[in-house]
């Protein structure tokens, strides 16, 4: 059935339809200082929050897992709002609606959902919104082992495969979502989103640290640009004398056979916008990190991410080379020079 009505998980269970367990309190958004390396306050296209709730995870009996992007509703009928990604457009609440839905399916037991909108396609949001939030229950203590089923979106690559059986996730336990699943589970283990909608706290670099991937030795200097891909930097080949300078090597996670490594070693990443800064969740506190920012596509992803991480951040603007969303564009320079110097100092 579709929601009848929206709240919290702490409200939810304040009515008696579960448990919630605090993991973090209501604290300040540690990204609410982020700013150019000029110190020019980041603006973002989309709302950014000042001040974080407090976070944590549910248990809720006979909860109800619906579509691809595993929408959790309580048994009384209430959709949990602050553990999805609840996208300001209705074309992307499909939870509203039970056309098409397959007859219910009924996991014994407890189950674990790491399903997640935007999950289904994209490695940054299966990477952060889904597995980034085992750091809500490695915080409070809860140990995932313990689980009969962990529900995943059924979007997978090399990587997220790795890492998910690095976590210790065995495929046999794993409930992969479609756009016509209903689940219905004995004792549904539900988390708050790692944050708020486009914007990260520290749980996916809690749950992605842990793995204790790379050689530890940090000395890697990472150069992003994108090649090949949309929204790429069009003056790479002006940058080759800054990347001189600071010792950076062109960086394209494509092709390394397991890009997490790259990023738990580096002592610098810089990069353009786009899913594969959302690899700096693997980075030890204080690694340097200069975001290329388009200006047509300003998004507080990787900003969140980093300084939620405790990462050293700043950003420097790009210059889109023509009037379209995804359009390549091109950085200054002498700026992105400068935006380095910040960092490392």
């Amino acid at each position: 059935m579709p929601p009848v009505a929206f709240a919290t998980m702490s409200e939810a269970a304040s009515r008696g339809e579960g448990v919630f367990h605090e993991t973090r309190a209501a604290r300040r958004a540690p990204w609410a200082d982020a700013s150019y390396f000029d110190g020019t306050p980041l603006e973002f296209d989309a709302p950014v929050v000042d001040a974080l709730p407090a976070t944590g995870y549910g248990e809720f009996d006979q909860g109800l897992l619906l579509r691809r992007a595993g929408w959790p509703i309580t048994a009384a009928g209430t959709l949990l709002t602050d553990a999805v990604f609840l996208h300001e457009q209705e074309r992307y609440q499909d939870f509203r609606s039970v056309h098409g839905l397959s007859d219910a399916v009924r996991l014994t037991g407890t189950t674990v959902n790491l399903a997640t909108a935007f999950a289904s396609t994209n490695y940054a949001h299966a990477l952060l919104d889904g597995i980034g939030r085992l750091g809500l229950l490695i915080e409070g203590g809860y140990d995932i082992s313990d689980a009969d089923h962990i529900v995943m979106t059924g979007f997978r690559t090399p990587d997220l495969d790795r890492i998910t059986a690095d976590l210790g996730i065995r495929e046999e336990r794993i409930v992969r979502t479609e756009p016509h699943t209903r689940l219905v589970c004995d004792r549904l283990v539900q988390t708050a989103l790692p944050g708020r909608e486009r914007q990260y706290t520290e749980a996916p670099s809690v749950a992605l640290r842990s793995l204790g991937y790379g050689t530890g030795e940090r000395r890697r200097r990472l150069l992003l640009t994108r090649e090949g891909d949309k929204r790429a930097v069009a003056n790479a080949e002006a940058l080759e004398e800054v990347a001189a300078r600071w010792g950076l090597e062109r960086f394209e996670p494509r092709d390394d056979p397991f890009a997490p490594d790259a990023f738990a070693d580096a002592e610098l990443v810089v990069g353009a916008h786009g899913a594969a800064l959302a690899n700096l969740a693997f980075c030890a506190a204080g690694t340097a990190v200069v975001e290329i920012m388009p200006d047509h596509h300003r998004f507080p992803y990787y900003a969140s991410l980093a300084c939620s991480g405790g990462l050293r951040y700043t950003a420097v603007a790009g210059t889109p080379v023509v009037d379209e969303r995804h359009a390549h564009f091109t950085v200054d320079p002498e700026e992105l020079d400068a935006a380095i110097d910040l960092v490392m100092s």
